[in-house]
């Protein structure tokens, strides 16, 4: 083995070096974490309301087949037949008006007429107006 000469030196990162990147990583993380979660939330919050324009969409899509067909009621009674309790392949949403059904995302129903999103907000179905707010 031979000896390192007297003007080599050996390159590395000091010990305060090491703690100076860990601290500023660790720092960048905790501002990071919050901001990851407020996107989480907004996506989901997005996607509550994509869904919502969706079903809307359907209700007038609907009303003008009724109107092209001379149908009545102009709207459907019920916007599915699926039971009380969470939507999932088992338990489709919005079958009557939607070719795509909703089995997921957060959404609850609640009864024949209100259906609940993700973010807590609840949406009520009327039949002789054709509302879904």
């Amino acid at each position: 083995m031979r000896a390192l000469a007297a003007n080599k030196r050996i390159s590395g990162l000091t010990l305060l070096e090491v703690v100076i990147i860990v601290l500023m990583v660790g720092i960048l993380a905790i501002i990071a974490i919050p901001v990851f979660i407020n996107f989480n939330e907004d996506a989901r919050a997005a996607v509550e309301q994509g869904d919502v324009r969706v079903v809307r969409v359907g209700i007038s899509d609907y009303n003008v087949e009724s109107i092209l067909k001379k149908r009545t009621p102009p709207y459907p009674a019920t916007l599915d037949s699926a039971s009380v309790g969470p939507a999932s392949s088992d338990n489709p949403f919005f079958g009557n008006i939607l070719t795509m059904t909703i089995t997921g995302n957060g959404w609850t129903k609640l009864n024949a007429t209100d259906y609940e999103g993700h973010s807590g907000t609840v949406y009520h179905y009327n039949n002789a107006t054709g509302t879904f707010q």
